[in-house]
């Protein structure tokens, strides 16, 4: 796909409407001449002298589960307009699941592409719809072989069934770690107003997810870890790592034996067995040897920071405002809730959800050790960093920055 901002776009506001009018009309009144340059002149125009609406479909195919997301961008000189046009239902398990099942990985997809392929307007769909299949950590976690096998499938399936897909182009494949943690820092700054304008104030983030953890923040210094980019002829040098196996999913999944980090195993005194302190310690220990802030060294002291993804559901189902109370008070709302399962469970359920509930004291633990001093160094320095989910009223999701990146970047 050719960038936003370079795309030679036909001069019609639909399928030739324009030009096929206009000549006519010219026609009809005897200026053929006029008429046959007017024809061509949308073959040789660099832009359009009126916007043209296109449309792509990323699927966010995490660890735990895919959802598929329909955008909508129009061909601008100026900052891109994208709006989210559906945001398909999150269907389960991880697709990485299907590595000894692969068989299963198209009928497990394929209705959440179709709804989502529903949000374009059918009129619109002639030029092609780019369908980008895009996997995470959890995928990572799998075997090479196990990967390029089912992307291959998923890759096929759909060019070959879906004409409109074809024609936009498919994509099926597992990104990087480095990938990720960019695609979230363009969409962050994007809806918080740092690219496509002269300040350099621009916002880093720290994203939690179920299988891995990414950093990524903008930087002069060179090295490893840094992924260059331009958009909209504005060059950017980002760096992104993202560490795996650090996700709260499966972190926890290591740990979930222990008593210390369950809430729902009761002594005999009905006393819940949760221990935030020794949770905190068995977590600590498990993500040890990952060396996470001797890799990525001190995070800019200057810059704001944003906390993506899971971190904001924790703080979230602890009602602790990130902001003016910090993570003392989520450790505070830990150890005063967790030690009274019966009471929490009847507190939270129904707000977080029956699957989520269990994890919830456990994830307290989890953010607190992930970002003190020895791993994202961010607790100290609460006053620089925010756990949201949104940034000026707009949802932060990285599919957007494929968006961006894929469509109106280079």
């Amino acid at each position: 796909m050719q960038p936003i901002y370079y795309r030679k776009i036909d001069i019609s506001l639909q399928n030739g409407r324009v030009e096929r009018v206009l000549t006519y009309l010219l026609w009809k009144y005897k200026m053929r001449s006029l008429a046959l340059f007017t024809f061509f002149l949308s073959a040789l125009l660099p832009f359009s002298v009126f916007a043209q609406t296109h449309y792509a479909i990323v699927v966010d195919a995490g660890s735990t589960g895919s959802r598929a997301y329909t955008y909508s961008y129009e061909d601008t000189d100026k900052a891109p307009s994208i709006k989210v046009l559906n945001k398909g239902s999150k269907v389960l398990p991880g697709l990485a699941t299907f590595a000894h099942n692969k068989r299963q990985v198209v009928a497990y997809i394929k209705p959440i592409i179709d709804d989502a392929l529903r949000a374009v307007p059918e009129k619109d769909r002639f030029r092609g719809v780019p369908l980008y299949i895009y996997s995470t950590a959890g995928m990572r976690l799998i075997s090479k072989h196990d990967q390029r096998v089912i992307n291959a499938k998923l890759q096929s399936y759909f060019t070959f069934h879906y004409a409109d897909l074809r024609r936009g182009g498919v994509i099926a494949k597992t990104i990087s770690g480095t990938d990720e943690g960019v695609y979230a820092w363009i969409s962050a700054n994007y809806n918080h107003g740092s690219l496509f304008s002269d300040t350099s104030n621009t916002v880093g983030i720290v994203e939690v997810g179920g299988a891995s953890t990414q950093v990524a923040y903008a930087t002069d210094h060179t090295g490893t870890d840094i992924a260059d980019f331009t958009l909209n002829a504005k060059p950017y040098h980002v760096f992104a790592h993202s560490f795996l196996s650090t996700g709260q999913t499966v972190t926890g999944q290591h740990i979930s034996d222990l008593e210390s980090c369950n809430p729902v195993t009761i002594t005999p005194e009905d006393i819940s067995t949760f221990d935030f302190d020794a949770c905190r310690a068995t977590i600590r220990e498990y993500l040890a040897p990952f060396n996470m802030h001797s890799i990525m060294g001190d995070l800019p002291e200057d810059m704001h920071f944003y906390g993506l993804s899971g971190i904001y559901y924790t703080f979230k189902g602890f009602h602790v405002d990130m902001h003016n109370q910090g993570f003392a008070q989520l450790e505070n709302e830990a150890r005063a809730q967790c030690s009274d399962w019966q009471t929490f469970h009847a507190n939270h359920a129904e707000e977080v959800g029956e699957a989520y509930v269990e994890s919830l004291c456990y994830q307290s633990a989890y953010d607190s050790v992930l970002f003190d001093a020895q791993h994202y160094g961010i607790s100290s320095n609460d006053n620089n960093f925010d756990v949201v989910s949104t940034i000026n009223n707009q949802k932060v999701d990285w599919t957007m920055g494929v968006i961006l990146l894929e469509a109106a970047g280079s």
